[in-house]
């Protein structure tokens, strides 16, 4: 019972004690380091994951915005050739009116 081991520590005798305590302040002391070890191991191994997340964002950031600009491009292009024609359409528009006035014009001479 606890009484009993309390009578023994009682009687072991000091030497014994001051042993048992620097027992438990290495133990202490080592599990102490073995504290330190663990938190300086999860703290690398957060950091390298964090560069490698890092990392991965940067390529998705990266690949994203070359396809968004891809598409912009791309969407200008189109933009762009749809008023080329419209352009192009426009002045054989005004060709072909100022055609037939030029004929209309000569009919009325010719007659």
């Amino acid at each position: 019972t606890r009484q009993e081991e309390t009578s023994q520590e009682e009687t072991q005798p000091r030497e014994t004690q001051s042993v048992s305590l620097a027992v438990v302040q290495s133990n202490t002391k080592k599990l102490q380091q073995f504290k330190e070890l663990v938190e300086d191991i999860v703290e690398k191994v957060v950091r390298e994951n964090n560069e490698e997340l890092q990392r991965r964002i940067e390529n998705s950031i990266s690949r994203e915005t070359e396809y968004l600009l891809h598409m912009q491009e791309q969407r200008e292009e189109e933009r762009f050739r749809r008023l080329d024609e419209a352009i192009r359409a426009h002045q054989r528009s005004s060709r072909e009116v100022a055609a037939a006035r030029e004929r209309r014009f000569l009919w009325k001479w010719i007659k």
